[in-house]
């Protein structure tokens, strides 16, 4: 598998994603974003070609009474993000509407598991954060 590196704004630390080449991740289509509940794109999953600036105003597709985020430190909220836009990084942010700590996702990588990203609040970013967008930098 090829790595590349992520960082966290104010983190000096890179983190390894990992490119979609798992038969695990074969299940997100090409252009979309799919996030899942769970680290190593487990749990529920939501799948998106489009931004999203409140994680907690969409459900996951295959449990519709789930919202993506209920919350800080919530065990459903999203854990992990395969990118398989192979023209656009995305970016993850702490708060709604794009705003806060953030980290990105390269073209075509992937995010395993939130909980080895810190932000630069001093948060994991596991089950904290509340938007994304497609096409945008920290």
């Amino acid at each position: 598998m090829t790595k590349a590196a992520m960082l966290a704004v104010g983190a000096a630390a890179a983190v390894a994603v990992v490119a979609p080449a798992d038969a695990a991740l074969a299940a997100c289509k090409t252009g979309d974003a799919c996030l899942y509940s769970n680290a190593g794109f487990q749990g529920y999953k939501y799948q998106t070609f489009n931004s999203t600036p409140n994680l907690g105003s969409v459900r996951y597709d295959n449990a519709a009474s789930v919202p993506l985020y209920s919350g800080d430190g919530m065990g459903t909220n999203v854990s992990s993000l395969d990118n398989w836009d192979f023209d656009h990084p995305i970016t993850v942010y702490y708060n709604s509407g794009y705003r806060g700590s953030c980290f990105e996702i390269p073209v075509g990588g992937s995010a395993r598991d939130f909980s080895t990203i810190r932000l630069s609040n001093g948060l994991s970013a596991n089950d904290n954060m509340n938007s994304f967008h497609f096409n945008r930098h920290c």
